[in-house]
């Protein structure tokens, strides 16, 4: 038997992100560092060492780089929109007879949701009143 759903968390989105967090930080780390840095060593030892090719090699790099960078962006509005980033929802609600807002937490149904205090940072919804 599963367990129940919090309710609070019914807000966040199942949808699932185009990229996992590995995979988009991998990407990311091939667009802005990889491409780039072996297309600057290629081009300048090739003027030196005469090797061949070295104008199509930093233009190969470049289309590479630019088609992974366009990905990137559609990967991040992916992420943006899938809810993934959040650990969990503050609700809060105002009492209707003393008008004193209050706050619940509700934490995501990962393996061990207790882990989230072993992370160094945590990002919350934040819904109601």
């Amino acid at each position: 038997m599963t367990e129940p759903v919090n309710p609070a968390l019914a807000v966040l989105n199942d949808d699932k992100p185009l990229f996992s967090d590995k995979t988009y930080d991998r990407v990311k780390a091939l667009v802005t560092l990889g491409l780039p840095a072996f297309g600057a060593l290629y081009f300048a030892l090739a003027g030196y060492w005469d090797w061949p090719s070295g104008e199509q090699v930093v233009g190969t790099c470049a289309v590479l780089a630019t088609f992974f960078g366009v990905l990137l962006n559609i990967a991040g509005r992916s992420y943006e929109k899938s809810d993934a980033m959040y650990d969990g929802v503050i609700s809060v609600q105002t009492d209707p007879d003393s008008g004193v807002k209050q706050a619940a937490l509700a934490l995501k149904n990962h393996e061990n949701p207790a882990e989230v205090v072993s992370q160094s940072e945590a990002r919350f919804k934040v819904v109601g009143s």
